[in-house]
């Protein structure tokens, strides 16, 4: 039987438990990390792949270290592409999404990530010469929110960020979009694009860029 396992400081293999709350969070967290893929039907053996193909986490960043305040000095972190799973007492206590542009799912709800997964799966009938488009905001409690922009015919990919930063049927058309989308108490944060099927997403503008074209748009 295929078991979840690490080597110890002493060589040693230590057998770990999968709980309840790791196997939720796992399958809720997955359409996050892999929009594209279905989520595995035998959630315990893909946690397992996943976590013996990790390694231990043990360089940490200034956030990392208040992570590990909150979780205890005995608990151990392993990452694997996007996924760091929480160890402790020999136990999966839990796993969190790591990238930086994933992070803030880690505070989402179920029905939110799956909304993100759609959008990214969405594509038109020539996808490979669109840039799909998804503004990234906040509602009115803090929470990330994707509303899906849809997509915009591209020529070629060279480039092609700063030539739509400035490009004025591009801005009219993101206007034009968002005017459809916001609502009061939707605070706008970034613009965000994807090359056709790709899932790995670019800004095209963020925050300062968002605040100066967009003001008038968002509520």
């Amino acid at each position: 039987m295929v078991e979840a396992k690490y080597l110890n400081n002493k060589n040693e293999t230590v057998k770990l438990k999968i709980t309840n709350h790791v196997r939720r969070r796992f399958f809720q967290r997955w359409p996050a990390a892999f929009p594209t893929k279905r989520v595995p039907l035998d959630i315990d053996l893909a946690i397992i792949e996943q976590f013996n193909n990790s390694t231990r986490h043990q360089n940490f960043s200034r956030k990392d270290k208040i992570r590990l305040r909150r979780y205890g000095k005995d608990t151990l972190f392993f990452r694997n592409g996007p996924f760091t799973f929480v160890v402790q007492d020999a136990t999966i206590l839990t796993v969190e999404l790591n990238s930086r542009e994933l992070r803030c799912f880690n505070r989402c709800s179920s029905n939110e990530i799956l909304k993100y997964s759609n959008e990214i799966c969405s594509t038109d009938k020539n996808p490979s010469a669109s840039l799909r488009l998804v503004a990234s905001t906040l509602d009115s409690s803090r929470l990330p929110k994707f509303l899906n922009l849809g997509s915009y015919p591209l020529q070629e990919r060279n480039g092609v960020t700063e030539k739509l930063k400035s490009d004025p049927d591009f801005i009219i058309h993101i206007k034009e979009r968002l005017a459809k989308k916001i609502v009061p108490g939707i605070q706008l944060v970034e613009i965000l694009g994807f090359y056709g099927k790709d899932t790995k997403k670019f800004c095209i503008y963020d925050q300062l860029h968002v605040q100066n074209l967009f003001s008038g748009v968002s509520c």
